[in-house]
């Protein structure tokens, strides 16, 4: 697992070592890296930091809170950044939040904090789509929701994404919400002061009467009806710490 976009982050660069294009790592031992030049045919032999070694040691063996206090001795934006993807990967939300907090990375702070306070009446099948939102995996976590039965669920993750016409497709193949799927659309227009230009919308909106207390009332059902279902975040016993 590498979440998109973070790459760069969480990769060591040591400054002052070069071997050129096309070289082969042949062996990784400890915190020594066994190196062949593609040029000439060197082997070389460089040291890495330990830390590494000693934050992958601890998250296997689920040592979270050692961990944290190990990127706080350290103070490496590198390791704060391996922290933070491994503890996602173990919906280990906490050292995550912690790991994200030290990166000054607000936004991913922000999410984690939303899927804390959603868990407990969720099920995991939505934590596990909102976990693949945060890494930029939204077609996965749609997948997710969608082989759940949480559709509502899905097309809220559209709307919040603003990739409407997805949002109203799924509406109109699952024949529900496609009031919700208007609503909303209908908010965002006005919020924005701008007029209708997809057909699909344009074609629909005079059919679909949209009430807001009728919508409201169907969500609060879909909400409960997950929160009592066999898979909800809270129920299975594993499921609670993350």
């Amino acid at each position: 697992f590498v979440e998109q976009g973070c790459s760069d982050r969480i990769r060591y660069r040591r400054q002052g070592l070069s071997f050129g294009e096309g070289a082969s790592l042949l062996s990784f031992s400890g915190h020594r890296a066994c190196v062949r030049r593609n040029s000439d045919g060197v082997v070389q032999w460089i040291s890495l930091p330990p830390w590494g070694k000693s934050l992958n040691d601890l998250v296997g063996q689920a040592q979270w809170e050692q961990a944290v206090r190990l990127c706080r001795f350290v103070k490496d934006r590198t390791l704060w950044a391996n922290l933070a993807v491994m503890a996602l990967e173990a919906r280990e939300l906490d050292s995550a939040e912690v790991a994200y907090a030290a990166l000054d990375e607000v936004d991913k702070l922000q999410f984690i904090n939303n899927i804390k306070e959603i868990r407990e009446g969720a099920s995991q099948e939505a934590v596990t789509a909102e976990l693949l939102l945060l890494r930029r995996r939204p077609d996965e976590a749609e997948r997710v929701l969608l082989a759940a039965g949480h559709i509502y669920r899905a097309l809220k993750l559209n709307i919040r994404l603003f990739r409407w016409e997805r949002a109203l497709e799924l509406a109109v193949q699952f024949k529900t919400h496609i009031d919700t799927v208007l609503a909303h659309r209908q908010r965002f227009l006005e919020m924005h002061h701008r007029q209708e230009n997809i057909k699909r919308f344009i074609e629909l909106a005079p059919q679909v009467p949209i009430n807001w207390d009728t919508i409201k009332a169907k969500v609060a059902e879909e909400k409960e009806r997950e929160r009592n279902g066999p898979h909800a975040a809270g129920a299975a016993s594993g499921a609670a710490p993350m």
